[in-house]
């Protein structure tokens, strides 16, 4: 039987040892087929000397030994073939089943790959909504603790409360800006540079 725990190792073993067993059923055939050869050549030779030849009987007997080695010999090896033929169809009928198998957990694998990689993209997704959500708030949020500081005087109190507020929003608007265009050159300077090498070999072609 094969084993299931290495399907691949035990299709392989079986399948040289049904090569193996051929081989030698093979091997036998010839050595029988050889042993008759020998039996016919001798007969021959007592239907030459005639029925009086001293070893005739001698020679009749051995050939009716043969006969019955070999007569009893040939259900065996047809035996033998039938299983060996029997036995090659089941192997080969498993190792269908086993190839069906591994492509079914291959199609298995590769859905549940692909289940993983919608994820981690519906997760990289909320991850940079996050993060751009954090750049636009973080610069306001730090300008509105800093101008919140008891440690900041307005020359102009009566005022303070209108020019703070258009400070705040003369500041954070740019800051945030910036923050999001130093991110972007960060991100994408790769493409950023590719563009810039473009520009430089049209301009040295046109040159």
């Amino acid at each position: 039987m094969l084993d299931e725990r290495k399907p691949d190792i035990g299709l392989e073993a079986h399948l040289a040892y049904i090569s193996g067993d051929a081989s030698r059923a093979r091997i036998e055939s010839a050595i029988i087929l050889r042993h008759h050869a020998d039996a016919m050549r001798e007969f021959g030779i007592l239907a030459v000397a005639g029925p009086c030849a001293p070893e005739s009987a001698a020679y009749a007997a051995e050939y009716d030994r043969s006969m019955a080695n070999l007569r009893s010999t040939i259900p065996i090896l047809e035996a033998r073939a039938a299983a060996l033929q029997s036995y090659g169809t089941s192997v080969m009928e498993r190792s269908g089943a086993q190839i069906s198998i591994s492509a079914l957990r291959t199609h298995y694998d590769s859905r549940v790959n692909l289940k993983v990689a919608e994820a981690a993209k519906r997760d990289s997704s909320a991850m940079k909504t996050i993060a751009a959500m954090t750049m636009a708030f973080l610069p306001a949020i730090f300008l509105a603790a800093l101008f919140a500081l008891p440690a900041i005087e307005w020359e102009r109190k009566m005022h303070v409360e209108t020019d703070g507020f258009v400070l705040f929003w003369a500041v954070s608007i740019p800051l945030t800006v910036i923050v999001f265009l130093v991110c972007a050159f960060i991100t994408q300077r790769e493409w950023i540079w590719g563009l810039l090498e473009d520009k430089l070999r049209r301009n040295e072609m046109k040159e």
